[in-house]
């Protein structure tokens, strides 16, 4: 089925309650690229205004490609592939970033949409400008121990299908599939967001309230993708279905920094 990978195709004929029908009619909904500039290097604790971070997206397709691509020869001892591994591992994944660089991911208020959990809020009587990054368990049992940021969307469409049920009854089903990338790394002592509190009078929250993010550093764990995946099926009585499929950058945490982006300004820092 096209916009959905051969798991999920199995996994839905598997879990979905209604019985499908040939596809009739599939709208694709592409996410555009974001028009903007990466860091190249090395994450420092320097921080310029405007500053980005490192694209979770271009880290994500290089991991992918040597998963796929570092695969033991039939006739390859297991230590020399293991120098394979180790000799690819430093190559870059993109500028002069390998999987052993200081990685840091910025995160922006959501315009509206909740999904990436990160908000902030203004409080003018007490005068103290609330930032929250909310955190996510992760659908994989790999990572069962871990928590997750869902820093972007890589993908989503969009499709409908006529299915019906045992007795009958007939409905189209709008089936929307999602994939994003994702920070995992350790839980922190309980699920919790990431919550800074600071004080800004009210003359300058205007201004802040739109230039506030979080920089999320770490470096990557071992192994550094991982895959999951959330299905929430379609019935006759809701006749949508909703798939999401996550690949987690799994990472050791570092430091987390709330940030004024308009100039670089470090607001406060969360430490383990």
């Amino acid at each position: 089925m096209r916009g959905v990978t051969p798991a999920f195709t199995v996994l839905f004929a598997l879990c979905c309650g209604v019985g499908a029908y040939p596809q009739q009619k599939k709208v694709a909904t592409k996410i555009p690229p974001r028009a903007v500039t990466y860091s190249q290097v090395e994450f420092t604790g320097s921080i310029p205004p405007g500053y980005l971070g490192h694209d979770g997206k271009a880290i994500y397709k290089q991991l992918l490609r040597r998963r796929s691509e570092l695969q033991k020869g039939e006739f390859e001892t297991a230590s020399a592939f293991q120098e394979r591994v180790k000799a690819d591992s430093g190559k870059p994944l993109y500028g002069s970033l390998t999987q052993y660089s200081l990685l840091a991911f910025v995160f922006a208020p959501a315009n509206g949409d909740t999904s990436t959990g990160f908000t902030v809020q203004y409080d003018p009587d007490k005068q103290v400008l609330q930032a929250k990054l909310e955190t996510w368990p992760t659908h994989t049992m790999s990572l069962n121990n871990d928590v997750a940021l869902l820093w972007g969307v890589l993908d989503r469409s969009v499709e409908h299908y006529r299915a019906s049920n045992a007795y009958g009854a007939i409905v189209t089903v709008e089936r929307v599939f999602t994939e994003y990338v994702a920070l995992s790394f350790a839980k922190q002592s309980s699920l919790r967001p990431f919550t800074f509190e600071v004080y800004v009078p009210p003359e300058k929250a205007r201004a802040l309230k739109g230039n506030v993010r979080i920089l999320v550093t770490g470096r990557l764990s071992d192994p550094p993708l991982q895959d999951g995946f959330f299905k929430v099926p379609a019935t006759i009585s809701s006749p949508y279905e909703m798939l999401k499929a996550y690949h987690y950058l799994h990472l050791i945490l570092g430091d987390v920094y709330l940030l004024d982006i308009s100039n670089g300004e470090i607001l406060k820092v969360w430490r383990e």
